[in-house]
């Protein structure tokens, strides 16, 4: 699958060809992400729901803007903030997590 060989093959970009082999155009590893990525919206209720799962309380925020998750909220300590990361990062579609400034 040409995704996979993208992804996992370390391509940056495929020609995409016509019947006769003519190049019509170039799909590029970006081009394969994008694709894959689910809606702000859905990645956001995923991460929520695991963090309110955990915590019980919903005292963590979620916001995400092109699939990068920003977490806002208290946080105990460091071991609580690498937990959040770590439950947001199993959302499929997350690409990276970080937690807001100043929390």
């Amino acid at each position: 699958d040409v995704s996979k060989m993208l992804l996992h093959q370390g391509l940056r970009s495929l020609p995409v060809v016509d019947i006769d082999g003519r190049v019509v155009g170039i799909l590029s590893r970006s081009d394969v992400v994008r694709l894959m990525l689910k809606p702000n919206e859905t990645i956001a209720v995923g991460a929520q729901r695991r963090l309110d799962d955990y915590t019980g309380d919903g005292r963590w925020r979620v916001t995400v803007e092109e699939g990068c998750v920003t977490l806002a909220g208290p946080f105990a300590d460091e071991s609580e903030r690498r937990i959040a990361i770590a439950l947001s990062k199993t959302v499929p579609g997350t690409r990276m997590v970080s937690i807001a400034a100043g929390e």
